[in-house]
C-alpha cells in the first residue's frame, strides 16, 4: 500500500514539472517572446505603410479612420499594426463623382510615411441615354444616385432640339443633376445649350479637348460656383453665353488661345470678382457684354487682339479702373457705361470708331484720359459722368472738343480748358 501511494506520489510529482514546465513553455512563446519580438519590432523604424478599406460610402456617409486596416513595415521586415490613434485621414467624405475616392492615410508622429487608397463612392445607375454619334449606343448619358450626369463610352455626341437629360431633369425630382463629368474617350464637338438652365448643377468635370463650341452650355445654372476646367480645349472658338446668367459662379479658368468669340459670356454673373484671364486668348475678337451686370466685378481683363468691346463691363459698379485698351479695338460703345464707381481712366485707341454711351453715368470718372480716336459716333460719351469730378481729354483725337460736350456738365476738360455745351 505504501508502495503505491508512494508510486502515485511520483507520478504526480512528474506531472506536475511537466505541466510546469509547458506552462513555461507557453508563457515564454506566448507572451514573452512575442512581447519582446513586439518590443523589437516597435524599436525599429518604420519605413512603409499599407492601407485596407472595404467599405463603401454614399456622399452623406462620414468616413471613420476606425474604416481603415493600416499595417506598417519595419525596417527589420517585421510588420506590425497601426493603432487608429496613431494616424490621420485625408478626407470624411467621398468626392461627389466617380467610382472612387483617393484617401491619404499619414502617421502623426512620422508625417512623412503615408499611403494613398481608394474607397467606393456608391452610385447606383438610375437613367441611361443613349447619345453617340453616328453610333447612338457608343456613348451613353448615365444619371447615377448621387447626382452625377456621367458621359460613358467613346465617340462624339449627337445633337437634340430636345436634351433627354434635360428632359429627365424636369421630371426626377428625387434625383435632380448636381454634377456633370465625361470618361476619357468621349469626344463631343458642339456642347451648345447642352446644360442650359440647369438650376441644380453645382459641379462641371474637365472638359474634353475635343469641343469647339459652349455656346449658351451653362446659362442660367444658378448653383454653380466655378466654371469648368477648359484647359485642354485647344480648338475651342465659342463661348457666347456660356456662363450667362449663372449668378453663383465666382471664378472662371483663364479662356484658352483658340477662343475667337465671348459676347455674353458673363452676362448677369452677379457674384464674380475677377474677370477670367484673357491675356492669352490672342484670337478673341469680340465680348460684346461679355461682363455686362456683374456687379462685384472688381478686377478686368483684356485679351492683345480684341476688336469689338460693346458694353463689355457695362453696369459693373464695383470696377474702378479702367483697363489698358488694345490697339485692335475699334467698337467701345457703352463699354464702361453704368460703372458708378469707375475712377482711373486709360486710353482710348486711334483706331476706334464708336464711342457712345462709353462712359455714360461713371459718377467718379477723374483724371486724365488719352483719346487718339476721331470716332464717328459718340452720342452720350460722358453723359452723366463725372458729377463732383473733373476729367480731362488729351490726345490726338479731332473731336475732342464735341466727345467732352456730351457729358452735362462742364466737369469734362480739353486739355486743361472747359467746352461750350450746347443744351
Amino acid at each position: 500500500m505504501k508502495d503505491q501511494i508512494k508510486n502515485i506520489l511520483w507520478t504526480l510529482r512528474w506531472v506536475i514539472l511537466l505541466l510546469i514546465l509547458f506552462l513555461g513553455f507557453t508563457l515564454i512563446t506566448k507572451v514573452i517572446l512575442p512581447g519582446y519580438n513586439e518590443k523589437m519590432t516597435n524599436r525599429s523604424p518604420i519605413v512603409s505603410i499599407y492601407v485596407k478599406n472595404n467599405k463603401e460610402y454614399k456622399r452623406t456617409d462620414k468616413i471613420n479612420p476606425e474604416d481603415f486596416s493600416v499595417t506598417a513595415k519595419h525596417k527589420n521586415g517585421k510588420t506590425s499594426v497601426v493603432d487608429v490613434s496613431d494616424f490621420t485621414i485625408s478626407k470624411n467624405h467621398v468626392n461627389r463623382v466617380g467610382k472612387t475616392t483617393p484617401i491619404d492615410v499619414q502617421l502623426k508622429n512620422e508625417k512623412e510615411i503615408s499611403c494613398t487608397t481608394k474607397v467606393k463612392n456608391h452610385r447606383d445607375a438610375i437613367l441611361r441615354f443613349n447619345c453617340g454619334n453616328p453610333n447612338l449606343k457608343s456613348v451613353k448619358a448615365t444619371l447615377y444616385d448621387n447626382g452625377e450626369l456621367c458621359f460613358e463610352g467613346k465617340g462624339d455626341v449627337l445633337q437634340f432640339e430636345n436634351f433627354p437629360w434635360l428632359d429627365s431633369y424636369d421630371q426626377q425630382d428625387d434625383y435632380p443633376i448636381e454634377s456633370v463629368t465625361f470618361e476619357d474617350g468621349v469626344t463631343p464637338v458642339v456642347m451648345d445649350n447642352w446644360f442650359n438652365g440647369l438650376e441644380t448643377l453645382e459641379y462641371v468635370g474637365k472638359l474634353p479637348s475635343s469641343i469647339e463650341s459652349l455656346n449658351a452650355t451653362f446659362s442660367g445654372c444658378i448653383a454653380l460656383k466655378e466654371g469648368a476646367d477648359w484647359s485642354a480645349c485647344t480648338n475651342l472658338k465659342n463661348i457666347n453665353e456660356a456662363y450667362s446668367g449663372c449668378t453663383s459662379i465666382t471664378k472662371i479658368p483663364t479662356v484658352p488661345v483658340s477662343v475667337v468669340v465671348a459676347d455674353k459670356l458673363c452676362q448677369g454673373a452677379s457674384e464674380l470678382l475677377e474677370a477670367p484671364d484673357l491675356s492669352k486668348a490672342e484670337y478673341l475678337e469680340t465680348a460684346v457684354s461679355s461682363f455686362e451686370g456683374c456687379i462685384k466685378l472688381t478686377k478686368a481683363s483684356m485679351p492683345p487682339k480684341l476688336k469689338i468691346m460693346s458694353n463689355m463691363y457695362s453696369k459693373c459698379i464695383n470696377m474702378k479702373e479702367m483697363p489698358q485698351i488694345p490697339e485692335t479695338v475699334y467698337a467701345m460703345d457703352g463699354a464702361f457705361s453704368g460703372d458708378i464707381s469707375l475712377s482711373k481712366l486709360s486710353t482710348i485707341p486711334a483706331g476706334v470708331i464708336t464711342l457712345d454711351s462709353c462712359f455714360s453715368d461713371c459718377k467718379k470718372a477723374e483724371g486724365e484720359i488719352t483719346i487718339n480716336a476721331t470716332p464717328s459716333s459718340f452720342n452720350s460719351c460722358f453723359n452723366n459722368a463725372a458729377i463732383a469730378t473733373k476729367v480731362n481729354i488729351t490726345g490726338q483725337s479731332k473731336n475732342a472738343t464735341e466727345i467732352a460736350a456730351t457729358a452735362d456738365n462742364h466737369n469734362v476738360l480739353v486739355n486743361g480748358k472747359e467746352v461750350i455745351i450746347n443744351n
